[in-house]
């Protein structure tokens, strides 16, 4: 897997099982272990108040901001997962375009599909994010993988844990008014990139903004093939459910 060779290019990596899965340390992780274990999250669930700051805060895919562990202790990170639903727009897939639209565009409700290739993003946005820091661009800050591996030692159910871009101290870091022509020198393509997935913390002229939500990304020619792979994946699912 791509995914996986290039994050070894980022050094410092540990791998650590916990109740069946696989969480990998990355070396831009600077918190304890123990913070990095679901069992030790303090979740609510959908029953409980809609207000509650750690429900899901995703839009096209699940995620978790977890403000507090089980102990008390108060943390500050993000956890999210795959985008698992993708268009079925014939016209949209035609183009090579897998991505859904949401509730608010023409098209019908997503197709929902759990694959190691859908899996995948979660690797693939491991490695924009390592690479944006690496390059000092402001952007989300990866500090861990997990992953559930199945029966076939594929790729499971996966998620990334990211430190909340508001508390991680970036410090003098590159400016995102030269953004465009840094990622065009880097070779990084983003998707979806735009004010919706750039954010500044209100009050705080100190911290600058930060890029968010890199899982639409592709970074040719390493993505080439994971990306021909899951598109063609996604038009046989969504061929399928139309007949």
């Amino acid at each position: 897997m791509k995914a996986r060779e290039l994050l070894q290019n980022y050094g410092g990596l540990r791998q650590e099982k916990v109740n069946g899965r696989v969480i990998t340390v990355l070396p831009t992780c600077n918190v304890p272990f123990d913070h990095l274990v679901e069992e030790n999250w303090r979740k609510r669930w959908s029953d409980e108040p809609a207000k509650d700051p750690n429900s899901d805060y995703g839009n096209f895919r699940f995620v978790w901001n977890i403000q507090r562990l089980v102990s008390g202790e108060e943390v500050a990170f993000y956890v999210k997962h795959p985008e698992r639903g993708f268009t079925t727009s014939p016209h949209k897939l035609e183009k090579g375009r897998i991505w859904w639209g949401g509730p608010r565009s023409s098209e019908k409700q997503p197709i929902y599909l759990r694959h190691p290739l859908v899996e995948e993003q979660t690797l693939w946005q491991a490695v924009y994010l390592l690479e944006l820091y690496k390059q000092g661009i402001t952007a989300e800050v990866p500090i861990a993988i997990v992953e559930w591996p199945n029966g076939s030692h594929e790729l499971g159910d996966s998620e990334l844990i990211l430190h909340d871009t508001e508390r991680f101290p970036y410090g003098d870091r590159f400016s995102l008014s030269d953004l465009d022509a840094r990622l065009k020198e880097i070779g990084l393509q983003p998707e979806d990139l735009g004010g919706h997935n750039i954010v500044k913390p209100p009050c705080k002229p100190a911290v600058k903004p930060a890029i968010i939500d890199v899982n639409r990304w592709l970074w040719p020619p390493h993505t080439d093939e994971w990306g021909r792979e899951l598109t063609d994946y996604v038009r046989r699912a969504a061929l399928s459910r139309r007949e």
